[in-house]
């Protein structure tokens, strides 16, 4: 496992406000190339992204694992890098813990929850089984957490989908680090994210990318970021 200094509550984070990273306020859809180009979610990004995923990781012939996975990572890589930094996957099934090792190569301390074990060997990094709504029991102090399987927002029975919105809101913001990422890839989980005002009343800004992958063939990307802002 990579060699990573932990976040502390005192620590101040160092990751970069979106707003500032972009050239103005935006809201809504952002689907300008230039735009894209600026958070790796450009065409070039996104190809090299793919190729990383597909040859490296090891996630082949499952061309969803490669274009959901392939706009994360280069997101990421762009916006915050890897070294040092504390990355949560919740629900990463056996092709995110080949992400979530890849990324602990580059220097991260990963950490995968999931309600089922992987078949996929976990050993190298931290796994916790859980469900989701229980994760701010286990980590604190986190740089990034996303999600690309997550399907159920209400697992378990336990919320309705608007209490468990308000619930996830209010998790994310006592684990994120400030300007830290909660980040969900769109398709399968737009639902989730219906209300933003949950997200928004706990101090969150919410960002929409949308773009379109080349390789192996087109594929309309939406990449839903919140950070906390400091």
């Amino acid at each position: 496992m990579a060699s990573v200094t932990p976040s502390s509550e005192s620590e101040e984070s160092n990751i970069i406000s979106l707003d500032r990273l972009l050239p103005y306020d935006l809201s809504g859809m952002i689907f300008w190339p230039k735009i894209l180009e600026k958070v790796g979610l450009g065409k070039e990004a996104l190809d090299q992204a793919f190729h990383e995923v597909e040859e490296n990781i090891g996630v082949k012939g499952d061309y969803h694992s490669i274009t959901d996975y392939a706009p994360v990572l280069s997101f990421l890589e762009s916006v915050i890098g890897f070294n040092g930094r504390k990355i949560v996957e919740v629900g990463p099934r056996n092709d995110g813990i080949k992400v979530l090792k890849y990324l602990d190569s580059k220097g991260a301390d990963v950490i995968g929850l999931d309600i089922d074990m992987p078949r996929e060997s976990t050993e190298g990094i931290r796994f916790i089984q859980d469900r989701w709504e229980n994760l701010a029991q286990h980590v604190k102090y986190v740089d990034v957490i996303y999600a690309v399987y997550m399907e159920t927002p209400h697992l378990g029975g336990q919320f309705n989908p608007k209490d468990f919105e308000h619930h996830i809101a209010r998790e994310m913001a006592n684990i994120l680090n400030p300007n830290g990422i909660f980040m969900l890839h769109y398709l399968g989980n737009d639902y989730l994210v219906e209300n933003f005002d949950a997200f928004n009343q706990n101090g969150f800004k919410d960002y929409f990318f949308s773009t379109i992958m080349t390789r192996p063939g087109y594929r309309t990307i939406g990449m839903h970021v919140f950070q906390k802002e400091d």
